[in-house]
Protein backbone atom coordinates (compact mmCIF):
# COMPACT_ATOMS: atom_id res chain seq x y z
CA UNK A 1 0.00 0.00 0.00
CA UNK A 2 1.35 3.40 -0.92
CA UNK A 3 2.28 5.81 1.92
CA UNK A 4 -0.35 8.37 0.81
CA UNK A 5 -3.12 5.79 0.87
CA UNK A 6 -2.08 4.62 4.35
CA UNK A 7 -2.09 8.21 5.61
CA UNK A 8 -5.53 8.93 4.18
CA UNK A 9 -6.87 5.65 5.56
CA UNK A 10 -5.41 6.42 9.01
CA UNK A 11 -6.92 9.93 9.03
CA UNK A 12 -10.29 8.59 7.89
CA UNK A 13 -10.38 6.01 10.68
CA UNK A 14 -9.26 8.62 13.22
CA UNK A 15 -12.03 10.97 12.07
CA UNK A 16 -14.69 8.23 12.32
CA UNK A 17 -13.56 7.27 15.82
CA UNK A 18 -13.73 10.92 16.90
CA UNK A 19 -17.27 11.30 15.51
CA UNK A 20 -18.48 8.16 17.29
CA UNK A 21 -16.96 9.32 20.58
CA UNK A 22 -18.71 12.69 20.34
CA UNK A 23 -22.09 11.05 19.65
CA UNK A 24 -21.81 8.65 22.58
CA UNK A 25 -20.92 11.44 25.02
CA UNK A 26 -24.12 13.38 24.30
CA UNK A 27 -26.47 10.60 25.42
CA UNK A 28 -27.52 10.87 29.07
CA UNK A 29 -26.92 7.54 30.76
CA UNK A 30 -28.36 8.15 34.22
CA UNK A 31 -31.93 7.15 34.85
CA UNK A 32 -34.06 6.08 37.77
CA UNK A 33 -33.76 2.30 38.03
CA UNK A 34 -36.39 1.98 40.73
CA UNK A 35 -38.98 4.23 42.32
CA UNK A 36 -40.26 4.96 45.79
CA UNK A 37 -43.96 4.98 46.55
CA UNK A 38 -43.57 7.74 49.13
CA UNK A 39 -43.05 11.41 48.41
CA UNK A 40 -40.98 14.13 50.05
CA UNK A 41 -42.86 16.85 51.95
CA UNK A 42 -43.85 19.58 49.49
CA UNK A 43 -41.92 22.24 51.46
CA UNK A 44 -38.64 20.37 50.89
CA UNK A 45 -39.04 20.01 47.10
CA UNK A 46 -37.85 22.81 44.80
CA UNK A 47 -37.67 21.04 41.42
CA UNK A 48 -38.87 17.98 39.54
CA UNK A 49 -38.23 16.29 36.21
CA UNK A 50 -40.44 13.73 34.50
CA UNK A 51 -38.65 10.64 33.19
CA UNK A 52 -40.48 8.83 30.39
CA UNK A 53 -39.81 5.19 29.55
CA UNK A 54 -38.54 4.75 26.03
CA UNK A 55 -36.76 8.10 25.90
CA UNK A 56 -33.42 6.75 27.08
CA UNK A 57 -34.72 5.21 30.31
CA UNK A 58 -36.52 1.95 31.09
CA UNK A 59 -39.17 3.10 33.57
CA UNK A 60 -41.55 6.02 34.06
CA UNK A 61 -40.71 8.13 37.10
CA UNK A 62 -40.72 11.63 38.52
CA UNK A 63 -37.41 12.86 39.94
CA UNK A 64 -37.94 15.20 42.89
CA UNK A 65 -35.10 17.51 43.95
CA UNK A 66 -34.88 18.83 47.50
CA UNK A 67 -33.52 22.20 48.64
CA UNK A 68 -30.26 20.46 49.54
CA UNK A 69 -29.97 18.91 46.08
CA UNK A 70 -30.99 15.38 47.07
CA UNK A 71 -32.88 13.48 44.38
CA UNK A 72 -35.68 10.96 44.88
CA UNK A 73 -37.23 8.85 42.13
CA UNK A 74 -40.95 8.55 42.72
CA UNK A 75 -43.60 6.51 40.92
CA UNK A 76 -46.01 8.59 38.87
CA UNK A 77 -48.98 7.35 40.89
CA UNK A 78 -47.44 8.13 44.29
CA UNK A 79 -49.81 9.73 46.79
CA UNK A 80 -49.64 13.54 46.92
CA UNK A 81 -47.27 13.71 43.90
CA UNK A 82 -49.60 16.02 41.95
CA UNK A 83 -49.81 18.27 45.01
CA UNK A 84 -45.99 18.44 45.25
CA UNK A 85 -45.61 19.20 41.51
CA UNK A 86 -48.28 21.91 41.71
CA UNK A 87 -46.46 23.43 44.71
CA UNK A 88 -43.16 23.51 42.77
CA UNK A 89 -44.83 25.17 39.77
CA UNK A 90 -46.36 27.84 42.04
CA UNK A 91 -42.99 28.29 43.78
CA UNK A 92 -41.26 28.84 40.43
CA UNK A 93 -43.83 31.44 39.46
CA UNK A 94 -43.64 33.27 42.79
CA UNK A 95 -39.84 33.21 42.90
CA UNK A 96 -39.66 34.33 39.27
CA UNK A 97 -41.48 37.52 40.21
CA UNK A 98 -38.96 38.06 43.04
CA UNK A 99 -35.85 37.33 40.89
CA UNK A 100 -35.34 34.08 42.84
CA UNK A 101 -34.39 36.04 45.96
CA UNK A 102 -35.60 35.39 49.48
CA UNK A 103 -35.62 32.55 51.96
CA UNK A 104 -38.51 30.75 50.28
CA UNK A 105 -36.68 30.67 46.94
CA UNK A 106 -33.47 28.95 48.13
CA UNK A 107 -32.61 26.22 45.60
CA UNK A 108 -35.39 27.15 43.17
CA UNK A 109 -34.35 27.50 39.54
CA UNK A 110 -36.30 28.79 36.56
CA UNK A 111 -38.25 26.19 34.65
CA UNK A 112 -36.09 24.69 31.89
CA UNK A 113 -32.87 24.95 33.90
CA UNK A 114 -32.42 21.48 35.33
CA UNK A 115 -29.20 22.38 37.12
CA UNK A 116 -27.56 19.08 36.29
CA UNK A 117 -30.38 16.75 37.18
CA UNK A 118 -28.58 13.87 35.57
CA UNK A 119 -26.88 11.96 38.30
Amino acid sequence: MAPRVRGKLFLSILFLLHCCTVCVCQIPVSCCLSTSSSCLPHRAVVDYRIQVAGQGCHIDAVILVSRRGLRLCVAGDAPKLEEVMKHVDELRETCGHNDYMGKRCVGVKPSGQDGGLFF
